[in-house]
């Protein structure tokens, strides 16, 4: 979705587990969006209680964030094969190279097709006046205590004021743009730094092995 920007970019009304809830408009830029330069499979991150990626959850049960706070991390070989693309996508789009320029090496030919189908989409979103930034950790703490999170491609036009902001899904569960409450914090996170220069924000939902590529 595309939405256009006068004085603020939009307003969220958060039911925050805290006690705090309520209507916030979005101040000027403040935080630093900082870089994430370590491959995601060195890096050892923890998860905020209140991850982006878990919103619709704590959003809809607030309770839910005290419940499953002792539980372990755990994951699956799903989870592992999504970490294994992300990680493919970042050393490609980092280095300004194909998934191809990998073969070889630990990725299978599909990952490797399905991986350059999101790099052509990021590439395609590119203008020579755009900068973008591989995932890029945001700051969310103004908003939810706590709160960050790392989005996979952000794309910033200052000639044209635009902002994309831009998500891999590798599984094949379709992931709906519409509504989606991940996308939307990123942006929350990342338009707070550059509000200045954006006129339109556009959120955009990859998934290639379905082939549904979502803005």
């Amino acid at each position: 979705h595309t939405t256009k920007i006068i004085n603020t970019f939009f307003s969220c009304h958060f039911y925050c587990p805290f006690g705090k809830s309520g209507f916030t408009s979005i101040p000027k830029a403040t935080i630093l969006v900082n870089l994430c330069t370590i491959k995601r499979k060195n890096k050892m991150l923890k998860h905020a209680k209140l991850s982006p990626s878990a919103a619709a959850r704590w959003m809809t049960c607030p309770g839910s964030v005290a419940l499953t706070a002792d539980m372990p991390d755990t994951t699956t070989i799903y989870a592992q094969e999504g970490t294994k693309a992300h990680d493919l996508a970042e050393q490609c789009l980092s280095q300004k190279v194909d998934a191809l320029h990998f073969a070889g090496e630990d990725y299978d030919e599909s990952m490797l097709m399905y991986v350059q189908s999101y790099l052509d989409y990021v590439r395609t979103l590119k203008h020579k006046s755009s900068r973008l930034y591989v995932e890029k950790r945001l700051s969310l703490q103004k908003w939810v205590p706590g709160g960050f999170g790392t989005c996979d491609a952000i794309l910033l036009d200052k000639r044209k004021r635009q902002l994309h902001i831009i998500d891999l899904k590798y599984g094949m569960n379709k992931v709906d743009v519409e509504n989606n409450s991940q996308l939307y914090m990123y942006a929350l996170g990342a338009v707070d730094k550059v509000i200045e220069h954006v006129e339109s924000v556009t959120i955009n939902n990859v998934q290639p092995r379905i082939n549904y590529y979502g803005s």
